[in-house]
């Protein structure tokens, strides 16, 4: 890792950015209908059925096809038709999930999506004297035994509106436990407001204007990264390439922004702009790139003359800065954003 890379870091963690790391993956894993979600959600944990193979370790050993021949001698071709299918899908739970994988559980109908993150390796679920007390006198089914534990993500299961609308595609997907790493840009930009993955800073914005939305308004929001951009490169005598920012966006609005940085330099520029948007209570004092010196309090006014120390720069910079501050603020406001 670069001392670049060290700073970004340590900046990430002071303003409490997630980091994701490359190997992350994503998965979609059916709560039978939704009959399980909130045994699910409530018990923290997820869990996948076929209760008449419970043996995790002899999954875990065992190759694919072996395994779909045991699930055909185990199951009538009444009760389950696709036995190879079943047989991969005890894979990946058993195998391939990983701790720190993030994964999302439907409701009924899909009306709502959990998203998680998995905090433990595959186990099997030991019947509590509780729940022997239930089977007993309630009548009370305790199955889908082979199970994870799980960290939610959001303080509450998300209804379908507030998610991308193209992570919607993987609930129409067949199977009990799916890859979802196809859409894990969609899923990181619905759970996260920034985040850092693979060398790149991800700063997301929400536009929740429902009329059109102003081309020119949308455009001087824009150019308010390339304004900070030049007079950080002026202060610092460093040049900043502004083809490094890249973004994404659904024009269909509301919908989000995505802005997308490699550069060390259009990271501090997202970091402070996106800290402000977001108002975020957070006071930073940190040397970056041994070049300026990033400090900031969130809550006090003028958050853009504060970016860098005085010690430097001249009237002329701290008006400028004072002017994009006042243009965020206009666009904030115009175009709703969140």
């Amino acid at each position: 890792m670069t001392t670049e890379q060290q700073d970004i870091i340590k900046i990430l963690h002071e303003i409490e950015t997630p980091i994701i790391d490359d190997d992350v993956n994503y998965w979609f894993i059916r709560t039978n209908g939704g009959e399980k979600f909130e045994d699910f959600y409530f018990g923290k944990y997820v869990a996948i059925g076929w209760d008449k193979c419970n043996d995790i370790e002899h999954i875990k050993v065992t190759k694919q096809e072996d395994l779909k021949l045991e699930i055909e001698r185990t199951y009538t071709k009444e009760e389950e038709s696709r036995p190879g299918s079943i047989a991969a899908q005890l894979k990946n739970f058993v195998n391939e999930i990983k701790i720190n994988d993030i994964i999302l559980i439907p409701s009924s109908n899909c009306d709502r999506i959990a998203f998680g993150k998995i905090t433990s390796d595959a186990y099997l679920y030991e019947l509590t004297d509780e729940d022997t007390m239930d089977m007993m006198f309630e009548d009370a089914e305790i199955d889908f035994l082979k199970r994870r534990n799980v960290e939610w993500i959001t303080n509450e299961p998300l209804k379908r509106s507030k998610i991308d609308p193209l992570i919607i595609p993987i609930i129409y997907s067949h199977g009990a436990v799916v890859s979802a790493n196809n859409y894990s840009s969609f899923i990181n930009r619905t759970l996260f407001p920034n985040y850092y993955r693979g060398g790149a800073f991800h700063s997301i914005l929400r536009i929740e204007k429902k009329d059109n939305v102003s081309a020119y308004e949308f455009n001087k929001f824009l150019n308010c990264y390339f304004e900070l951009s030049d007079i950080l490169s002026e202060i610092t005598g460093e040049s900043i390439n502004k083809e490094d920012l890249k973004f994404k966006a659904s024009f269909n609005s509301p919908g989000p922004v995505e802005f997308i940085t490699y550069s060390a330099s259009f990271f501090i520029v997202l970091s402070a702009i996106t800290l402000f948007l977001n108002g975020a209570n957070v006071n930073l004092d940190i040397n970056v790139f041994n070049k300026f010196h990033f400090k900031t309090d969130i809550q006090s006014d003028g958050l853009l003359k504060k970016l860098f120390d005085k010690k430097g720069k001249d009237n002329e910079h701290e008006e400028r800065m004072k002017e994009i501050e006042n243009k965020i603020n206009d666009s904030k406001k115009e175009l709703e954003i969140k």
